[in-house]
């Protein structure tokens, strides 16, 4: 016994001090579960059932307790008045009836003040059907809706399926477009219009004149052209129109594109289109606030407007939200064919 005091342990049975450690924890827990029990049943009992009166108006103005009312006293009414603040469990009905409240203003939504955009990044190349249509289609039509533009932070990024590529017989490394040569030069434009000019207002107009302009590749006589002297002419004298018509600088974004800008610009966006997770497949391929949209590209519109956590413009009405899956697709056989996906024109 000496030597368990000197060590500091109760001179108790060990079975009893485990039963005292077990009966401390419980008392607690077993409290606090009466307390809040009651508090039910308060509550319950102040919204559904009426207590008896406490007090009575007589005739003259004052309020007595019932029990004082005299025989030669007329009462104003038959109806008895209730002072429910009389009541010593008025605090807990507030306080419970608090917490109700503040509960379902946690789960209504409410706008956000100063809401971030919701982030699009489309990933495309310059001479791909399903990207031409895409942008003339949907995005351009969405992003001219009252109030979209406002709410959409966008990202071009004109790479799709090029690749880096060794040249068997310099053995460098190079870009290889999937349309070829012309196709490279479209993305360097495309690139350097958005770096110069993504938040100029006329950007977007730009850009879908440009690819609206652009010889697609899908069924065209210019597909013979797509590494030609004549293809380069023809997709910078396209996008030279557009960019003028649009009031921005045409030989600024055009010498970016034909210099060493251009092309830093466009490996840019190659290995920013490899490194995408989850992989990137096809093209047009459109990424909401970092998740892929993949077949589902052309519900953008409601998408934005689900992921928009501010006061959402009136285009975001259910009424206004439609499809805009195209109604006609003529897929092609060539050699560079785009594949028909879910109604959608893709280039993979």
């Amino acid at each position: 016994e000496q030597s368990r005091m000197q060590e500091g342990i109760p001179l108790v049975h060990s079975g009893r001090r485990v039963r005292e450690r077990h009966v401390r924890w419980i008392s607690p827990t077993f409290a606090s579960v009466l307390v809040l029990a009651g508090v039910c049943a308060v509550f319950v009992a102040e919204l559904g059932v009426e207590r008896e009166p406490n007090w009575v108006a007589l005739t003259s103005g004052k309020r007595v307790d019932v029990a004082t009312v005299k025989g030669g006293e007329d009462v104003e009414k038959d109806e008895t008045v209730h002072d429910k603040s009389s009541s010593p469990f008025s605090g807990i009905t507030s306080f419970v009836k608090g917490i109700a409240q503040a509960f379902n203003n946690q789960t209504e939504y409410k706008p956000m003040e100063n809401a971030p955009k919701v982030k699009v990044d489309l990933y495309m190349e310059s001479l791909c059907p399903g990207c031409q249509y895409f942008t003339s289609h949907v995005l351009y039509p969405i992003m001219k809706e009252p109030g979209m533009s406002e709410i959409i932070d966008l990202n071009i990024i004109p790479a799709g399926n090029a690749e880096v590529v060794k040249d068997p017989k310099t053995k460098l490394e190079e870009i290889s477009c999937q349309h070829g040569e012309t196709e490279c030069e479209g993305n360097k434009i495309l690139a350097c219009l958005s770096k110069q000019h993504a938040h100029d207002k006329t950007f977007l107009s730009a850009l879908n004149c440009i690819e609206s302009h652009s010889p697609s590749e899908l069924g065209s006589p210019f597909s013979g052209m797509a590494n030609s002297t004549q293809g380069l002419f023809v997709i910078r004298s396209n996008a030279g129109l557009c960019i003028k018509k649009n009031g921005l600088d045409t030989d600024q974004v055009l010498a970016c594109a034909e210099g060493a800008e251009g092309q830093s610009l466009l490996e840019e966006s190659v290995v920013e289109t490899a490194a995408l997770k989850p992989k990137f497949e096809y093209a047009p391929w459109v990424v909401v606030d970092g998740v892929a949209l993949k077949d589902d590209a052309y519900s953008l519109k409601e998408r934005v407007c689900q992921n928009f956590l501010g006061v959402k413009p009136e285009e975001c009405e259910p009424s206004r939200l439609k499809d805009y899956f195209p109604s006609q697709v003529q897929p092609d056989s060539g050699p560079h064919s785009s594949s028909v996906s879910w109604s959608c024109i893709v280039c993979v």
